[in-house]
């Protein structure tokens, strides 16, 4: 698997942290922000991370690269609240930061 991603970005954090913690060997290919348009356009997005699959699928937000790979590692969303709590600091406290 290939995770597109820029170096600065918390969301980027997230999939990297979520992959290494699921064990579930895949490349990072950083780009720098303005730059990493050109290998996520193509593909139907202009955010990262984008997780290309080995199967050909792409997963195109942090926190459904989380919920893949917590189909590996329960620990992810040991329970509905944390799943809830992941959702609401994604939506809501992540665009916040990005602004500072």
């Amino acid at each position: 698997m290939k995770l597109l991603t820029i170096p600065a970005s918390h969301y980027c954090e997230k999939a990297r942290w979520a992959l290494h913690l699921a064990k579930l060997p895949f490349t990072e290919i950083g780009h720098a922000p303005i730059l990493s348009y050109m290998s996520t356009m193509p593909r139907g997005t202009r955010a990262v991370p984008v997780l290309l699959r080995d199967d050909g699928s792409q997963l195109n937000d942090s926190s459904d690269i989380v919920k893949f790979c917590g189909e590996s590692v329960k620990s992810l969303y040991p329970n509905k609240r944390a799943e809830e709590l992941e959702k609401y600091y994604s939506d809501k406290l992540g665009p916040h930061t990005r602004r500072w």
